[in-house]
């Protein structure tokens, strides 16, 4: 391994993470920086964040970790190469990374530690779980921690008693062209794939599946919906490795032949194109952290019915860019859905102004505060 001494060294550190524009962004800003860039990925799943950072030439390297073996393993090679190279910040994306970089850079280096932090309640599903262990673990190693929105900042003090100057916000960015402009071909063979007709009234979910992400009040609406509208198609992405036990119940409300379960689907503009509205109801304000899939779906001039959870907080207006519905509520889920059925000119208003809403969110702007965020650092 070789390194330029006379250049401050950044450690960026991914697990559990796909390859997309946001954390392709994020590397491409800091690999043009007068910086000595190393990125770790831990696992075999960030094989294609790593190969983007492979194509700018930059030094990676992959630590496995399928096994308790292998993450121990892991944990030495880090601590090794925090001591090689003696790194002035070490920035994590991903649980695995932020616990095994932690606590390798604190015991082998002076580096500052800064984890980017994607979820919000989550964790907290009792008094004492892994994942309040990570919680609390990695705000107490943190030096900074990064959130992506007012919604996760706000949670952070007020949930886990995070003092507001440790916390620091880097709003995401997208592409915008990508969702405005679907490949026209790519959604004809999605739909040729599904057997998606020009008939069909196409209601979309793009979602994993989880009792808070409130799927059973869009299958119990769905299912009402179906009784005075048949020429109907609920189409659910993102769920493909949903176990059966939490599956099933849901599936079990619509017809077979009413129901599309996608495959792994990544180019997520030609999935959304093939919607005609689109349903995201989390059952709480804080338990979407973010909420990809808010911004995404007004990107792409969707109409939608949401609940307000995460980043739909700051950028959604009932009746004015989507229709707002109560937490775990599938009367106003289904009634929301009737008017949008019922009245095109109402799917052609919300869908072109949710656009308008989220113009602001992209890649460039978050390029800056990335950097301004890790320049800070640098020179702190």
């Amino acid at each position: 391994m070789t390194t330029d001494r006379s250049k401050q060294k950044v450690i960026l550190c991914f697990s559990q993470v796909v390859s997309t524009p946001i954390y392709d962004a994020i590397v491409q800003i800091y690999s043009e920086m007068e910086i000595d860039l190393i990125c770790v990925y831990f696992g075999s799943e960030s094989n294609p964040v790593r190969n983007f950072a492979k194509s700018l030439s930059l030094q990676t390297f992959q630590y496995g970790t399928r096994s308790k073996l292998d993450i121990f393993r892991a944990f030495l090679k880090f601590m090794a190469l925090c001591r090689s190279v003696s790194p002035e910040v070490v920035l994590c994306f991903g649980q695995t990374a932020t616990l095994l970089s932690f606590v390798g850079s604190l015991l082998a280096s002076s580096a500052k530690r800064v984890y980017f932090r994607q979820h919000t309640s989550s964790n907290k599903s009792g008094r004492v779980s892994r994942g309040a262990i990570y919680d609390a673990m990695s705000n107490l190693l943190a030096d900074k921690v990064i959130v992506s929105n007012i919604n996760t900042y706000d949670y952070m003090v007020n949930a886990e008693g995070l003092l507001p100057e440790k916390l620091a916000i880097c709003q995401f960015g997208f592409d915008h062209k990508y969702f405005a402009s679907p490949n026209e071909v790519s959604v004809s063979g999605l739909k040729n794939k599904y057997k998606l007709t020009e008939a069909d009234f196409i209601v979309g979910v793009v979602s994993r599946i989880s009792p808070m992400k409130g799927l059973e009040y869009t299958f119990r609406a769905y299912a009402e919906f179906l009784c005075s509208f048949p020429n109907s198609i609920l189409m659910l992405a993102n769920a493909m490795d949903a176990s059966a036990f939490l599956l099933e119940p849901l599936t079990s409300m619509v017809p077979r032949e009413n129901l599309r379960i996608l495959d792994r689907e990544t180019d997520m503009s030609t999935v959304y194109a093939c919607m005609d509205v689109l349903i995201h109801v989390p059952i709480s304000r804080t338990v979407e952290s973010y909420g990809l899939v808010y911004v995404e779906a007004f990107l792409s001039g969707i109409p939608t019915i949401i609940t307000l959870s995460g980043v739909a907080n700051e950028i959604a207006i009932d009746h004015e860019n989507c229709l707002i519905v109560d937490y775990e509520n599938s009367e106003e889920i289904y009634e929301a859905l009737v008017d949008l059925r019922t009245s095109a000119k109402l799917r052609e208003r919300l869908g072109s102004t949710a656009a308008k809403a989220v113009e602001h969110l992209t890649l460039t702007e978050m390029q800056l505060q990335f950097k301004t965020l890790l320049s800070a650092l640098l020179k702190a």
